[in-house]
């Protein structure tokens, strides 16, 4: 008898770790810089996909946790990308939650790279991960740009939120159109992929930006570039001359209320 009883606990405790052997490793990314990784700032984390329901909300196709809406609840999701250099799949992260204050956001992550497709490399407890997967956004592309004042080609800038309310401190234009960013009294170059850089600290001295006169304005909204509604009203609020340089600036300037 106590021989069958032992063979049926000690089948109950393999089945217990059989099922929770397969279960995925959550990764927990960092809030904040650590001192030993100066190149490095935190990013707002958006999650996204391509459809919108009804409601205006996107639907979350990979988010496994409930109560998006409650801050001490966190975004569990499984997201495509590269664990410390490792081949790409899927990884389960525990995103903080940000979504239950009113800041536009969804996380936020400490970050070390940032690239054109709206991917970055965030810093988790488990290591450096690449994220690829295309419903997540590090930072956003849409909030900062540079005009030539020539050709009006545009070229937009990474920056760690959509709000200049939130990084217009850490922002310093250069003459040649490149954008460079103060953070805990270190000069960053973020727009070189993969790796921020650590560069000189005259590179953040950064040149007067003044707003744009009439006739640049003007000159840019007949491009049609601009359709925006805000953008259609106010233009003006939206271009700066950089001083001394061929280029005009683009800064979106609504806050999140």
């Amino acid at each position: 008898m106590r021989l069958y009883l032992f063979l049926i606990l000690l089948l109950l405790s393999t089945n217990a770790v059989a099922a929770t052997a397969d279960d995925p490793v959550i990764l927990t990314p960092l809030t904040n810089c650590p001192t030993a990784r100066p190149a490095c700032m935190v990013f707002h984390i958006y999650l996204t996909t391509p459809e919108v329901n009804g409601e205006g909300y996107a639907p979350y196709t990979k988010v496994i946790s409930k109560g998006l809406d409650e801050s001490d609840v966190p975004i569990v999701a499984d997201v495509l990308g590269r664990l410390n250099g490792g081949p790409e799949k899927l990884h389960r992260i525990a995103f903080h939650n940000d979504r239950g204050g009113i800041i536009c956001q969804d996380s936020r992550a400490a970050t070390i790279g940032v690239g054109k497709n709206g991917h970055g490399t965030i810093l988790t407890v488990q290591g450096e991960l690449e994220i690829t997967d295309p419903t997540i956004q590090v930072g956003d592309r849409t909030s900062l740009a540079v005009i030539d004042r020539k050709t009006l080609k545009q070229t937009n800038l990474p920056t760690p939120h959509w709000q200049s309310h939130f990084f217009l401190d850490q922002l310093a234009m250069a003459k040649d159109g490149r954008a460079y960013w103060r953070e805990n009294n270190i000069c960053l170059d973020i727009n070189s992929s993969p790796r921020f850089k650590q560069v000189p600290a005259t590179h953040c001295t950064g040149v007067k930006l003044s707003p744009a006169n009439a006739r640049t304005v003007e000159r840019f909204r007949h491009t049609g570039r601009y359709n925006g509604e805000h953008e259609k009203a106010y233009l003006q609020d939206y271009l700066f001359e950089i001083e001394g340089s061929g280029y005009i600036a683009y800064i979106y300037p609504i806050a999140c209320t």
